[in-house]
């Protein structure tokens, strides 16, 4: 995803759906579990795990997350906490990882039937702290 879109997405995120009268249209229920998978950029490592999410309102959306953090040095590291998110539109979607040693690893994504699909990154981290992802619905 470029970085047009993502500025695009982002704005539309405080433009759209920062106030109590939320109007992101009437988007498909995420709820359910997703087998999650992500590239990050530096240092480079694959993410793959399992987001749990629920649809508590319209435009909302929560749940948690667990992953394994592979750097290819023989010891992967664990990534579990919570997940915040709402929807742009009808299938654009903004979604908050919170690890639980702290972080937000901010995702921007499209839905389509049962797969997310976009990029994300983790502000504030440095340099490089970004990658893209793809979760596939495993079970409503």
């Amino acid at each position: 995803m470029n970085r047009g879109l993502l500025a695009l997405l982002a704005a539309l995120a405080l433009a759209g759906c920062s106030s109590e009268s939320e109007d992101c249209g009437t988007p498909a229920d995420p709820s359910g579990t997703w087998d999650y998978d992500a590239t990050q950029s530096t240092p480079a490592a694959t993410v793959t795990g399992t987001w749990v999410l629920s649809h508590p309102e319209t435009c909302r959306i929560g749940g948690t997350f667990s992953a394994t953090v592979d750097e290819g040095d023989g010891t992967p590291g664990l990534l579990s906490g919570s997940v915040s998110g709402l929807f742009l539109d009808e299938t654009h979607l903004e979604i908050h990882l919170y690890p639980a040693g702290g972080g937000d690893r901010v995702h921007l994504g499209t839905m389509v039937a049962d797969t997310i699909a976009g990029s994300w990154e983790q502000p504030g981290a440095g340099a490089g702290m970004s990658g893209s992802f793809r979760a596939q619905r495993s079970e409503p």
